[in-house]
């Protein structure tokens, strides 16, 4: 019910952002994390 999110199934909403960033910095740690929507 709560695996909306690929990298946080069991995870509070909170985690989303952190999930988010996280993937960001690994992608690109020298930019800044870009609005993709």
């Amino acid at each position: 019910m709560a695996q909306r999110q690929v990298g946080a199934p069991l995870r509070k909403p909170g985690s989303l952002v952190v999930a988010q960033q996280g993937l960001t910095a690994g992608v690109q740690p020298v930019r800044p994390p870009e609005p993709r929507g």
